[in-house]
């Protein structure tokens, strides 16, 4: 199965559930891209492989990497 989802695409859905989390990354994946929920869970598996994203006991609850953040700029946070 070939997609087109991005790792920014990917990362950007993990953020949107960090911000607001009624709703998990996958579903919001899916939401973003258009896409099936298999092909958001492998392009989920890969972005993970990237270093860009990391999830506890699942996938839903992804949260963006400081690399994954980096593809967004600087981080508004000025504490290091």
């Amino acid at each position: 199965m070939t997609t087109s989802i991005s790792d920014e695409q990917v990362v950007q859905a993990c953020r949107e559930w960090a911000e607001e989390p009624h709703t998990g990354s996958l579903d919001r994946l899916q939401h973003i891209t258009g896409q099936s929920e298999e092909a958001c869970a492998a392009a989920m598996h890969a972005t993970r492989e990237h270093g860009l994203i990391e999830w506890g006991i699942g996938m839903d609850t992804a949260w963006p990497t400081p690399a994954g953040e980096h593809l967004f700029g600087p981080s508004h946070d000025t504490a290091t």
